[in-house]
């Protein structure tokens, strides 16, 4: 509709415009002569054609602008806002045409000025959202935006008001990364992890840029000024909270795997302590087999004696490399967390070195005990050895059985050589 009121004011060789009222006297083709048709049925709401005088292709004409509302024709921006107040508010008109730029939305061609009042429209629907509280009642030209601001040094909360009033200077300026607004407040992103800390921090670098003496003033045309200075606030922040939240996480983690691996190695060391009592038990028979007179009886002890040195021989070696094992997961779950160890703060760096040396001395005391543990599983065997050889020189006649065998060995090969 209005594009059409625009083309023919285009056709018609943009003739002047004096208070909101444009004339025209002389030919016209046929395709001003649909377009004048084609006005002549629109609302009123886009302007008012009256024919005074048409002779054939002649015509004289005045078009009564619109001026606000739904459409107008402004000379510059700065009229487009005076005239638009709801712009003010985060609207973005339409139906309007710059003089000066010959332009209009319609147009299709991008025009930097127009693509920053859409930019600032988006701030002030994006900032009404966060805002603490809304006043779009007050005034018709702009809306007042609550903002809580840290506490004061008397203990009690502040706040601040932006006054959404948006002027012709604020287009000088190139507001990017509005988007990142829109990813706070759009509803899709409600479950979005942190996106409530992440609003926080937003009006908190808010509050930061916007000093509390400027309330009152233009704040909104300060925090166009500082809109830069504003997200390199936010990003800072988020940076330090993410940061924040992944340290924790890993403080977690290594808490986790430390807790798990003290657990898992207490189970083994609790299984072994208990089997581990039947070495007192084969301990107290070597008395018995001390007492012992007949060599069936001495032979019956000791082959005991023999299974359960076997046994508990095997059950250490088996709990040995249990704890082996569990080391070496230790080692692999905490070998990601070395890697980076540089990058991490100083807290976590001591923590980690901390618990790699426990688990390094740890480790030595495990391996000494097992070790004890695996010469304690021969007492029992060494202790009937040195019965039999006490009572009945066991271990020198079978030392005299081994001579005397491999000398017939050696007489019975050297028959063949």
């Amino acid at each position: 509709m209005f594009d059409a009121v625009v083309s023919l004011y285009r056709k018609l060789d943009r003739p002047i415009i004096e208070d909101d009222v444009f004339e025209y006297s002389g030919e016209i083709s046929e395709t001003i002569s649909a377009l004048i048709k084609e006005v002549q049925e629109l609302p009123e709401a886009f302007g008012r054609i009256e024919i005074n005088n048409r002779r054939g292709s002649f015509v004289d004409l005045e078009y009564f602008l619109p001026s606000g509302g739904e459409a107008a024709f402004c000379n510059s921006f700065s009229e487009l806002i005076n005239r638009f107040p709801s712009i003010s508010k985060g609207v973005v008109p339409e139906n309007f045409y710059i003089v000066e730029e010959d332009w209009t939305p319609f147009d299709r061609v991008e025009l930097i000025k127009y693509d920053r009042l859409k930019n600032i429209c988006s701030l002030i629907n994006y900032l009404s959202f966060l805002a603490v509280s809304v006043d779009s009642t007050s005034s018709p030209y702009y809306n007042n935006l609550f903002f809580a601001a840290s506490s004061g040094e008397d203990g009690k909360p502040k706040t601040f008001v932006v006054k959404t009033k948006l002027f012709v200077e604020m287009l000088d300026f190139d507001i990017k990364h509005v988007n990142v607004l829109k990813t706070l407040v759009d509803k899709k992103h409600e479950g979005k992890l942190h996106i409530e800390e992440r609003r926080m921090i937003f009006k908190s670098s808010l509050a930061d840029v916007l000093s509390l003496e400027s309330v009152g003033s233009d704040t909104f045309l300060s925090l166009i000024e500082s809109w830069d200075n504003m997200i390199h606030s936010y990003w800072k922040n988020l940076q330090s909270y993410v940061y924040g939240f992944s340290f924790d996480k890993i403080r977690t983690e290594i808490a986790g795997a430390e807790i798990e691996y003290c657990t898992r190695l207490s189970s083994s060391l609790s299984e072994i302590a208990g089997k581990l009592l039947a070495l007192p038990v084969s301990l107290a028979a070597l008395p018995f087999l001390s007492k012992s007179q007949e060599k069936f009886d001495f032979l019956i002890i000791s082959i005991g004696l023999t299974i359960v040195t076997v046994v508990i021989l095997c059950m250490v070696l088996n709990q040995w490399f249990v704890a082996s094992r569990l080391k070496s997961s230790f080692d692999l779950v905490f070998e990601q967390f070395s890697f980076k160890l540089s990058g991490y703060p100083k807290s976590i760096r001591g923590l980690l070195d901390k618990t790699l040396k426990v688990v390094y001395r740890q480790g030595i005391l495990l391996n000494v005990i097992f070790f004890i543990f695996l010469v304690l599983s021969f007492v029992p065997v060494v202790g009937a050895l040195y019965l039999a050889e006490e009572k009945f020189e066991f271990i020198s006649n079978v030392y005299d059985m081994l001579q005397a065998t491999v000398v017939s060995l050696m007489i019975f090969f050297r028959s063949f050589f």
